[in-house]
């Protein structure tokens, strides 16, 4: 996978904010949110694979067995069944 390399172009950024306040600042802000989304991409990589395979693994089969039916519904069941 090839690294995408940064055009820094922030000329044409900051003539498209011109119509905000304060848009030296918001540059700013864009900028330093884009340099740290580039440091978060650690999470993808091969040592944190199994917990995020178990983890999201643990919540399908939370949703697809049906439990949540039934722990919502399950007072009215016992009700019906003759318990108080």
């Amino acid at each position: 996978m090839a690294v995408k390399k940064r055009k820094n172009r922030t000329k044409p950024a900051s003539a498209a904010l011109i119509g905000e306040e304060n848009y030296e600042q918001e540059l700013k802000e864009i900028v330093e949110s884009r340099r740290r989304a580039c440091h978060q991409r650690f999470l993808f990589t091969s040592k944190y694979c199994v917990p995020i395979f178990l983890a999201i693994s643990i919540g399908m089969f939370n949703q697809l067995s049906g439990i949540n039916a039934i722990l919502y519904y399950l007072n009215a069941i016992f009700e019906h069944a003759g318990f108080q």
